[in-house]
């Protein structure tokens, strides 16, 4: 998997800018890029993308997150995402992607594939720590949109040069 600044035209697949989870609720903690669900926190607690200019999403034709994740520990911790119609309540539709296991305490890339998602949009990014009281390391969360709209709800006649967006070859 690679991307560049170029603009590929037809390719018809979009990768958004990295999103920003910065915003901690229901207890959950991070520090910089270290992300933790302590064992006193909600069981809904949880991290949001606030980057709020990647919104909103379309998977039309589906699509991937993909991530970089390293387990400070060395030992592995279990991480997923949750695409929302927009931020509670209004959540629906919602989409769950499937759990991700971050193993060792070197940097690795992980990708989840997105289904297609018909014409739903999601204007809410929520990251995910399953285990508690095991700290994750997740940066460079990125979203790829496989053609149709855009990731970022533009129906631009497969012209993918808009500023937040990079054709990937």
């Amino acid at each position: 998997m690679s991307s560049d600044n170029s603009d590929s035209g037809s390719s018809g697949i979009t990768v958004s800018d990295p999103a920003v989870i910065n915003e901690a609720f229901g207890g959950a903690t991070y520090e910089g890029e270290t992300f933790t669900f302590p064992s006193d926190a909600e069981a809904w607690a949880g991290f949001a993308n606030m980057n709020n200019s990647l919104y909103p999403f379309i998977f039309q034709d589906g699509g991937s997150l993909s991530f970089t994740g390293a387990v400070p520990s060395g030992g592995s911790v279990n991480v997923r995402f949750r695409f929302e119609y927009n931020p509670y309540p209004d959540v629906d539709p919602a989409y769950d992607t499937q759990t991700v296991t971050v193993s060792g305490s070197s940097e690795n890339t992980y990708s989840i594939s997105i289904p297609s998602q018909g014409n739903n949009t999601f204007s809410s990014l929520i990251m995910y720590v399953v285990d508690r009281d095991a700290p994750v390391i997740v940066s460079n969360i990125v979203v790829t949109s496989d053609g149709g709209s855009d990731a970022f709800g533009s129906d631009n006649g497969g012209d993918d040069s808009s500023d937040n967006s990079v054709p990937f070859d």
